[in-house]
Parts: C-alpha cells; sequence; structure tokens
C-alpha cells in the first residue's frame, strides 16, 4: 500500500509536466503539435543485473563476476509534446538470475512502464533541428512481472528436493539518462541507462536481511529510434506585411472616424421640423485593435503603437469614452482557457492606456468574450484586443 502511495505521490508531481505547452521562450511561439506529429519507436538490447540484499551475501561485491549480468532486450513508443518535453512507453525483460540464501533459479520477467523525458540541450539552449546529439534524463514508474520461474535447488543441500516459487509482480520506479546521436533526420542511435526500484517480492527475498527496503535493477542498452513524420517543431512566423497592410488600415479608419466625429452641422432655422422615425442604431465602428501572438497576453512592441493612438484619441476628445474589448481565436485552446486569455489580453492593454499614458479607468470600459464572438473571419486575426468608442 505503501507503495502505491508513493507512485501517485510520484505522478502528482511530474502531472504539470504533461501539459502540451505550443511555446519555445527563445524560439518564439511554435505551430500547433497536432496529435501524429513527433512520434518515435525505439529498440534496443543490453545487459542487466539485479541487485539485493541475496546478491551482497552470496556473490560479495565483485562486480566483475559474469554470474550478476543477462542479457534484456527493450521495446518503447513514445510522442515528443513540445521541444523540452516527451512522453514514453517502454517494455523491457527477458531472463534474471535471482539469487538468495536457498540457492539460485532463473525467472523470465517484463517491466512495463511510462517515463516523461528532458531534452537538457532544448531545456537549456535553443531549439535546432539540425542537432546530432542530446542528452535525456528521464522519470517514471511501472510495473513488474515474472512468468517463468525455474525450480529452485538448495544451494547447502543439493540433493534436497527441489522447491518452486509461483509468480510475482511487483510496481517500479524507473529513471535513467539516454545519449541520442543523430544518424539521421529520421534514425537515431541510442545509448541508455536504466534503473528501476522494486519491492522485495518480485524476487521473494522478504526477510532476506533488511539493509535495504527494496531490490534494484541495473540495466545498460544500446539501441535505435525511428522518428515519424512530421518530425520537429516549427516557429510560427509573422505576415509582416500583412501586420503592416492592417495597421495601415486602421490607421485609415481612425482618421476618418476621427474626422467624421469633428464635423458639426450649422442651425439650419429654414428646416423643416424633422419628423420622428424608427432608426436602427447601428454596432460602434473599432478605431484600433492590437493583435497577439498565439496562446499570449503580452503586448508586443510594434502593437504598442495602436496603444499609444486610442490614448492619444481620448485625450484630444475628452467627452468620449472607450471600451476596450478582449477576444481569442477559436482553433486553438479550448473554451475556457480562450475565456482566460481574451481577459488577460484586455485587461493587459487596459492596464497600459491607464498606467503609462494616465488615462483615467473611468473613461474606460474593459469586456471579454474569449472565442464566443469571431469578429473576424480569419481565424488569426481573432487573437485580438479591440477599441469601440462609447459616450
Amino acid at each position: 500500500m505503501k507503495t502505491r502511495k508513493h507512485l501517485l505521490t510520484l505522478l502528482l508531481v511530474i502531472a504539470p509536466l504533461l501539459a502540451f505547452s505550443q511555446s519555445d521562450e527563445q524560439n518564439g511561439p511554435l505551430n500547433i503539435n497536432k496529435f501524429w506529429d513527433n512520434w518515435f519507436i525505439s529498440a534496443g538490447g543490453g545487459i542487466q543485473t539485479l541487485i539485493g540484499d541475496g546478491y551482497h551475501r552470496n556473490l560479495g561485491h565483485d562486480f566483475t563476476n559474469s554470474d550478476y549480468y543477462t542479457p534484456f532486450v527493450s521495446v518503447s513508443v513514445g510522442k515528443w509534446l513540445t521541444p523540452v518535453f516527451a512522453l514514453r512507453l517502454q517494455g523491457m525483460g527477458y531472463e534474471l538470475y535471482d539469487r538468495y540464501h536457498y540457492g539460485n533459479h532463473k525467472v523470465s520477467y517484463i517491466n512495463a512502464h511510462g517515463d516523461v523525458m528532458v531534452s537538457l540541450f532544448n531545456l537549456f539552449g535553443r531549439q535546432d533541428k539540425d542537432r546530432r546529439f542530446d542528452i535525456i534524463p528521464f522519470l517514471g514508474a511501472g510495473y513488474a512481472y515474472t512468468f517463468k520461474n525455474d525450480d529452485i535447488t538448495h544451494r547447502e543441500n543439493p540433493v534436497e528436493e527441489p522447491f518452486h516459487y509461483g509468480h510475482a509482480n511487483s510496481f517500479t520506479l524507473n529513471g535513467g539518462i539516454l545519449f541520442r546521436f543523430g544518424l539521421s533526420n529520421a534514425v537515431d542511435l541510442n545509448l541508455e541507462a536504466n534503473a528501476a526500484l522494486l519491492q522485495k517480492k518480485f524476487n521473494h527475498s522478504e526477510g532476506e536481511g533488511d539493509h535495504y527496503p527494496y531490490n534494484g535493477l541495473a540495466a545498460v542498452s544500446l539501441g535505435l529510434t525511428y522518428k515519424f513524420k512530421k518530425r520537429g517543431f516549427d516557429v510560427c512566423q509573422p505576415d509582416q506585411d500583412e501586420i503592416n497592410r492592417l495597421n495601415a488600415r486602421i490607421n485609415s479608419l481612425q482618421s476618418d472616424l476621427n474626422a467624421c466625429l469633428a464635423r458639426t452641422c450649422p442651425p439650419c432655422p429654414a428646416c423643416p421640423e424633422p419628423q420622428p422615425q424608427v432608426v436602427q442604431q447601428a454596432a460602434p465602428a473599432a478605431i484600433g485593435v492590437v493583435r497577439f501572438s498565439i496562446g499570449s497576453a503580452v503586448i508586443k512592441p510594434e502593437q504598442q503603437i495602436n496603444v499609444y493612438n486610442a490614448a492619444d484619441y481620448l485625450k484630444n476628445n475628452p467627452g468620449v469614452n472607450l471600451k476596450v474589448v478582449g477576444y481569442a481565436d477559436k482553433k486553438t485552446g479550448n473554451a475556457n482557457i480562450n475565456m482566460r486569455l481574451s481577459e488577460k489580453r484586455a485587461k493587459a492593454v487596459t492596464k497600459m492606456l491607464v498606467d503609462k499614458y494616465g488615462i483615467s479607468e473611468n473613461r474606460i470600459e474593459t469586456s471579454w468574450d474569449g472565442d464566443t464572438v469571431q469578429p473576424y473571419s480569419v481565424n488569426e486575426w481573432n487573437r485580438v484586443v479591440i477599441f469601440v468608442p462609447r459616450n
């Protein structure tokens, strides 16, 4: 029961790493990592040894003794969620020689475990698709099971009737480090050191000394990884020409609006009394927008001019107030995330108007609609905050 609690605690600790982060802080926002992108499969083999109280008593600490080691094979499948984090499911096993005070026997086993992997070079450096070497530590948890146990001959009395242990199982805590050598864009050579903590019931060694609460399994392997297409992550490249065109259009509309608001109509005594009529009120025209990167609520330097223009407009028109409305595009994230994101965007613009340009908060109405309203037909244009004049 304690081991299960430990494993649950481990999963709670590493759970935040499993989120689909779509941003590289140094390279910029990343394109969407679709479900079938960046999958890989690996296969390898190497040597392993089971370490426990029985080993120390029966074989000593002479790790050059070939009786310590047996071969094993491994197969893995996984997916890189971001340039830094990956998830992997690995199955490893074959045969182990188990040694304790009764005697020696051979067991066949399999250990299946899920791991969180971290690319150190991408974590502490820049993302590089052409990098041919990486160091990748991993940590995870799993389950080990023995499905074949040979009969055990008593070491001190070989003529005694052999006895047989049944199947055994154990929860495992796995960890290690992988050295990746890129042979091509699709194939890597891997050198992996893997270790696992096992409950003593895995090899029936309960009561065989109290030196260690667990037994250990250490392994070293060499293998190959094949990376399925699509491979790697592309950084979003903003269309600067489109941004410039939109800004020019916004500035033009703002100039037209200012000219319209400045016009006055002189009194006309000769005009007949106007007849009352029902007029449908049109939605107020926007005087400017601030565009944001995907998943971001940070006002980029090239967009700050639009906040400045809005503040300048309010200063020149003291009788006009402003409504600031935040939006998020519908094709990324989900409704809850987009609602919070649009709120952060709207509040960031309001804060700049108040703190940097001295506009009174009483003149600004701040609201947000998430992705429930899409003011533009082009999805990417909806990552915006829109300024709308109000009385």
